[in-house]
C-alpha cells in the first residue's frame, strides 16, 4: 500500500519510518511539494495543534495542509488525523473531504520512546466514518503492532474517540495530583507517601503508573489536554480545573527534588 505522511515532525518523521517498513511511504511537509500524495491510498496527517489562549487546540495549521494535499487525493480511501483535535474537529473536516473517508488515529506516547510506544501500544484508538474506513487503518496496524496490544484496537465514532484522546491524559493528571495531595497530607501527620502509593497501587484498580507525589505534572501534553477536557465540559462541573488549580500551587511550593521535578513530565 502507498501510504502518505503529512506534517515531518518529532511524530510525523517516526511514524513514516514505522509504515515504511511493510509499505511504499511518501513525506510532505509545508514546504514540499503535496503532489507526492497524488498515488496514496491512506495519508496520515501529524501537524502541530498548538493550544490557543483559551486553551483549545488550534486546528489552523491541519485545515490548511488538508486544503494543500485535498487536490491530490484522487486515490486516497481515507484520510487520518493523528494530531490531537477538540471534539468535533473530524466531523468539520469533513466538509472539505468529501471523496475521501476520515478517520481519527492518536498516538499514546512519550517522550524519548516514540518509535517504541507506536509499536508496543497499550492500546490503538481509531475513530472511525464507517466500518470499512476503519477496518482499512486496524489493517495497517496489524502489520507492525505486538500481539498483546492486537485484542486492544478500540473502534468508535469521532466524537468519541476525539474526546477519548484528551480524557486519558486528564485523568492521569488527576491522579498524580492526587497522589501529591497525598504527599502533603503525609507530610503534615508524619507519614510516609512514598510507601502508601505503593501500597495502594498494588491493587489493580488503580495501579502505579504515574502515582508518585512530589513533582507537579509538566511537558507539551498534561497541562493542555487537561485545560481542554475542561473546556469541552464547559458549564458541566468536573476534575480538571481543580487538579489544575492544585498542580499550580504544588508547583509554586517546590517542595519536590530535583529527581522528582521530572517525574511527571507528558
Amino acid at each position: 500500500m502507498k501510504i502518505g505522511v503529512i506534517g515531518l515532525g518529532k511524530l510525523g518523521s517516526v511514524l513514516a519510518e514505522v509504515l515504511a517498513e511493510h509499505n511504499e511511504v511518501v513525506g510532505v511537509d509545508k514546504d514540499d511539494d503535496f503532489s507526492v500524495l497524488k498515488d496514496c491510498e491512506v495519508v496520515f496527517n501529524v501537524v502541530n495543534t498548538p493550544s490557543k489562549e483559551n486553551g483549545n487546540f488550534d486546528d489552523s495549521i491541519l485545515f490548511e495542509s488538508t486544503s494543500w494535499a485535498v487536490s491530490h487525493l484522487k486515490k486516497c480511501k481515507v484520510y487520518v488525523v493523528v494530531c490531537t483535535v477538540m471534539p468535533g474537529t473530524c466531523r468539520n473536516l469533513k466538509i472539505i473531504l468529501p471523496d475521501c473517508k476520515v478517520c481519527y488515529n492518536p498516538e499514546f506516547i512519550r517522550l524519548n520512546s516514540i518509535k517504541k510506544d507506536m509499536k508496543n501500544p497499550d492500546f490503538v484508538l481509531i475513530g472511525e466514518e464507517d466500518k470499512e474506513s476503519g477496518e482499512i487503518i486496524e489493517k495497517i496496524y496489524r502489520q507492525f503492532v505486538n500481539n498483546f496490544a492486537l485484542g486492544k484496537i478500540k473502534r468508535m465514532s469521532w466524537e468519541s474517540a476525539e474526546l477519548a484522546k484528551i480524557t486519558l491524559n486528564s485523568y492521569i493528571t488527576m491522579k498524580i495530583t492526587f497522589a501529591n495531595i497525598l504527599g502533603q497530607i503525609a507530610k503534615k501527620i508524619g507519614a510516609d507517601a512514598t510507601q502508601i502509593l505503593d501500597a495502594i497501587g498494588q491493587d489493580y484498580r488503580i495501579g502505579t503508573s504515574y502515582f508518585k507525589h512530589g513533582g507537579a505534572y509538566g511537558g507539551p501534553c498534561f497541562p493542555r489536554d487537561n485545560i481542554a477536557f475542561s473546556n469541552v465540559a464547559g458549564d458541566i462541573k468536573n476534575y480538571a480545573l481543580l487538579t489544575d488549580e492544585i498542580n499550580k500551587i504544588v508547583a509554586a511550593e517546590g517542595y519536590f527534588s530535583d529527581e522528582e521535578r521530572y517525574m511527571n513530565i507528558l
